[in-house]
């Protein structure tokens, strides 16, 4: 969905000066040329442009300014960017192009019409307008760049007028003709559940950015394989379902894998879990795979292990994490936050314990045990274990066993509580 090249060049006409060239009912302008013969919208201040725009903005297909009618040509970058007081835009007849985050955090805007004149949409040009319920896309649009609509929280619907070359949408879901790719499910559509159709090959990395209310998403028989963070922005998700007919992806008890479970791409974030074990054979975890999964409770990464992508970790909560490989998998930036290097245990091989102490990305766990061996109640060095209570795996409060399985409860001085299940 790159620029043709004709558009490219007439695009990059318009001036990016921070200083606007003239202003006329309420709308700041920059000429297009020298000769002053077209006019582009833009912004009062890039860096104070919260109250430039206020309130119902109509921006005309041609403005009066010093006695001369000039074309507006378009909508320039951040031209309404940051403008949180504008509730409505009216784009008249003549604007042909809106630039990369237009109207970018219009946080009030409700309502949006764009003119039948319009044939580019850039890059981010309407992400975060949050109230935002509805939009409709004019048939002339011919090029449509990426994660237009994103974070439009309250957006309930995309519709395409029909015609359009490039684009259509399905209920409300917009897509790309050819090839076809599902661009953005809106993100306050209200359906708990989702199927990708027969036919869609893509997922845009950012379509699902946020989809608040599914908790069910079935992968379609066509679609290649799922890129990193596409189900990130899920938070209500449990379970991820591929076509069985579908080559490139699979699923495993909710989770998505690629075809030859080699990698995990994405675990649903609200799926309840209390041991996660990836299977054998996974060698890596995606970015951002299990990144705010906080109801797994206990970690368990395969032999065959290797590397563990950016973020992926990050935000998440357990109480431990195994990790059985000999050679300690490779930690991408920010896999692992503070607090799982503070408050988790991580298990290896009796004979990795030191290796895992020094490696790179692991060293920096409070405690790194032997598989099978008990924890040390207190990980945190700056806190102190004020009690801990022995429980049965029935959950009956009993002695200190001697030997065998149970949890201890420990509180901390800090007012922090653990959770862990031993064997003594």
């Amino acid at each position: 969905m790159a620029l043709t090249g004709a558009l490219l060049l007439a695009l990059s006409a318009c001036p990016t000066a921070q200083a606007y060239d003239f202003k006329a009912s309420s709308v700041f302008y920059n000429y297009t040329s020298p000769q002053k013969k077209g006019a582009v919208v833009t912004y009062f201040d890039l860096q104070n442009n919260l109250e430039a725009y206020t309130d119902n903005v109509v921006i005309p297909g041609k403005v009066s300014y010093n006695g001369s009618e000039i074309p507006v040509r378009g909508i320039g970058d951040h031209a309404l960017f940051n403008c949180q007081f504008v509730t409505s835009v009216v784009i008249k007849d003549g604007p042909s192009y809106i630039m990369d985050q237009a109207f970018s955090h219009c946080y009030g805007m409700k309502t949006l019409t764009l003119p039948s004149t319009l044939t580019f949409i850039g890059d981010y040009a309407f992400e975060y307008c949050e109230d935002l319920t509805t939009v409709t896309i004019p048939a002339a649009v011919e090029e449509f760049g990426s994660n237009v609509f994103t974070n439009c929280n309250g957006l309930t619907e995309i519709k395409v007028e029909e015609g359009n070359p490039i684009l259509e949408d399905i209920d409300g879901v917009l897509y790309l003709k050819s090839p076809k790719m599902l661009v953005q499910y809106p993100s306050g559509k209200g359906a708990d559940e989702y199927t990708i159709p027969a036919g869609v090959t893509v997922v845009a990395p950012y379509a699902f950015s946020p989809a608040y209310n599914l908790r069910t998403i079935t992968i379609g028989p066509d679609v290649e394989r799922i890129r990193p963070l596409t189900f990130t922005d899920c938070p209500l998700l449990t379970d991820i379902v591929v076509d069985e007919q579908n080559p490139n992806n699979c699923t495993i008890d909710g989770a998505l894998y690629d075809k030859a479970v080699e990698t995990l791409i994405q675990y649903p974030r609200s799926r309840v879990c209390e041991e996660l074990s990836l299977p054998e054979g996974v060698v890596s975890a995606d970015a951002f795979a299990l990144n705010g999964c906080t109801d797994i409770r206990n970690l368990v990464l395969p032999e065959s292990f290797r590397s563990i992508d950016d973020f992926c970790l990050f935000n998440s909560r357990f109480n431990s994490i195994t990790c059985k490989s000999h050679r300690p998998p490779v930690v991408g930036s920010y896999a692992i936050d503070e607090n799982t290097y503070n408050n988790t245990i991580l298990y290896v091989n009796a004979a990795d314990v030191d290796t895992y102490r020094k490696a790179a990305g692991w060293s920096s766990f409070k405690q790194i045990l032997p598989i099978g061996s008990s924890a040390v109640s207190d990980i945190d060095i700056n806190r102190r274990a004020v009690s801990t209570e022995w429980f049965d795996m029935q959950g009956r409060r009993i002695e200190k066993p001697a030997s065998g399985m149970a949890i201890s409860v420990t509180t901390y001085s800090d007012g922090t509580i653990s959770r862990t299940k031993e064997v003594l």
